[in-house]
């Protein structure tokens, strides 16, 4: 009668401090609460960083029409002469307007104009070109930033969760509830969620930005434009590209005889004071090279081809790049989809733990509660992971807005 009073007397009390723990240690259900609030620089990665090369190519067309126009020549000259002759005391005038065609007149400066215009394309370009990869490696620390948030705050709910169930492990294990090996356990885990909450300390949390939260919290179910359309987009949008694709042109362009060639049309009126004669003049004077300007055949091909070889190595990295951060992205999601599976299981589980800790029977119940408090550890483990996880899809899909100039996050 006695054992039987003592086991009724030790059930209850297990079940009351098991109550208490339910009380205690439940997993909260706002789990990305602390993960959201305002993040300037996200936010100006998400939203501004394509409409300035959107603004940096209106600018390129307005600045290279300007630029090209200020080596164009209306080549036009007026031309007065007056000439004395010493030895005989003659005067003589000569007034006109004369129109130079070649060489650095009418014709050759629209050459010369292109040709300034092509080479500061290609320095505008490079400028693109730098611009897009900070803004990538900005985007890139960001994420970085927000993911290392993202695992200080989780290791601060594990070590809160540990921290109560340590407390209530030293209750059971003095009350006989709980055996040493299976409270060492708990302490080995408690210690290491201590450990790592002070090493992933951030003293300045970067979060997710709160305008973008309802986007984040299921970017891996958003619709992603087709892989090899992307790779289209990219080749064409890329300043690598279009700079190799203008150095090409540049070295099939011609430097021939025609290049150096000087022609003149000219209208004038001499007149002469010793001598009774006055006259217009009209005419076309031309002077043609004797010399070859031609480029070495050989050369030019050698050029082309260094251009081409390097147009075809730019075109297979970024078609690489494209695919890597594509399959990143639906790695992600796959993985997302498998861990939200198992928290959905593992919240079952703990329901059933729950249920079975305040229905007591028996020496079971000295694991059922160990098992209900690393369960709910496990469930935070795979929210973060979940979250991580979403953090690394926005990132590879800033990497691809940057490289294919299309927004991709919206």
């Amino acid at each position: 009668m006695l054992k039987k009073t003592v086991l009724l007397l030790g059930l209850m009390l297990s079940a009351a401090i098991c109550q208490d723990d339910l009380n205690q240690s439940a997993v909260s259900s706002g789990e990305g609460e602390v993960l959201f609030g305002e993040n300037l620089t996200l936010r100006h990665l998400l939203e501004d960083g394509l409409s300035f090369r959107k603004d940096m190519m209106r600018t390129k067309e307005a600045y290279l029409k300007l630029y090209e126009a200020q080596f164009k020549r209306a080549a036009l000259e007026a031309k007065i002469v007056a000439e004395r002759a010493l030895d005989s005391e003659r005067n003589g005038y000569e007034t006109g307007i004369s129109w130079n065609l070649f060489g650095n007149g009418y014709f050759g400066s629209r050459s010369f104009a292109a040709e300034q215009k092509a080479q500061k394309n290609i320095a505008f370009e490079h400028d693109v070109d730098t611009v897009l990869s900070n803004y990538a490696e900005v985007a890139y620390y960001e994420i970085e930033d927000i993911k290392r948030t993202i695992l200080y705050r989780y290791a601060q709910k594990r070590y809160m969760l540990l921290q109560k169930g340590m407390m209530t492990a030293r209750r059971k294990l003095q009350s006989g509830l709980l055996t040493r090996l299976a409270y060492e356990r708990i302490e080995t885990a408690y210690e290491k969620s201590k450990k790592a909450k002070e090493y992933l300390l951030v003293n300045e949390p970067k979060p997710f930005d709160q305008k973008y939260r309802k986007l984040i919290t299921v970017i891996e179910t958003k619709k992603l434009i087709d892989a090899q359309k992307l790779t289209k987009l990219t080749l064409a949008h890329a300043p690598s590209v279009k700079i190799e694709k203008q150095k090409l042109t540049q070295s099939t362009m011609d430097d021939d005889w025609k290049q150096h060639l000087k022609a003149e049309l000219y209208l004038k009126r001499k007149e002469y004071t010793f001598v009774d004669r006055q006259e217009t003049l009209g005419g076309l004077q031309v002077r043609i090279p004797l010399e070859s300007y031609s480029k070495n055949r050989e050369l030019v091909r050698l050029e082309k081809e260094y251009s081409r070889q390097k147009m075809r190595s730019l075109k297979l990295i970024l078609g690489k790049k494209v695919r890597y951060l594509y399959d990143r992205i639906t790695y992600n999601r796959e993985q997302i989809d498998r861990m939200q599976k198992e928290r959905t299981l593992a919240q079952h589980q703990l329901e059933q733990y729950r249920y079975k800790v305040t229905h007591p029977a028996g020496e079971r119940m000295r694991t059922r509660w160990e098992n209900m408090l690393m369960t709910e550890v496990n469930i935070l483990d795979l929210e973060q992971n979940i979250w991580i996880a979403r953090a690394d899809i926005l990132s590879a899909l800033l990497k691809l807005q940057y490289l294919s100039g299309v927004r991709l996050v919206r």
